[in-house]
């Protein structure tokens, strides 16, 4: 039976809301797309609202709203997270554990323990996302 792992991942609007509390002002909107001005800067935020963004994304907008990665993170530190599950399973054949995320479309694994399944998990997962280390928020990673 597999085992489930809760990571978190930024919504759209935690982030939209990030960025109009560094200065970004929300100036016309038509349906999804919104014109954001900051000085003489105009930006247009074209994500839905519970759009997941990973790592890419992530930092595409850190890049286009003129941050880095780490200070997009740091503007997101109080705001909550939405989930990304984690499969871990134990195949009795092979005599080994797996993992697969499937909003990220990783499998992996053939690991001699659950421990060791969950660490290469974390690692993928977070090289997927573009992250220098674990994640945010991954110490405290929830299993069901």
């Amino acid at each position: 039976m597999p085992c489930f792992t809760v990571l978190p991942m930024a919504k759209a609007a935690r982030v939209l809301a990030a960025l109009k509390r560094d200065g970004w002002i929300e100036t016309r909107r038509s349906g999804s797309h919104r014109v954001l001005v900051k000085g003489d800067q105009q930006r247009i935020w074209a994500y839905h609202d519970g759009v997941d963004l990973g790592g890419p994304a992530m930092a595409r907008i850190a890049r286009d709203y003129g941050c880095t990665l780490a200070e997009l993170r740091k503007l997101l530190d109080e705001l909550v997270m939405s989930a990304l599950r984690v499969e871990l399973f134990f195949d009795e054949e092979a005599d080994n554990w797996h993992y697969r995320v499937p909003a990220l479309h990783i499998n992996g694994g053939g690991t001699p323990t659950r421990e060791d399944a969950e660490q290469e998990c974390l690692s993928a997962v977070a090289f997927a996302l573009e992250a220098n280390s674990t994640p945010r928020g991954m110490s405290g990673v929830t299993n069901l």
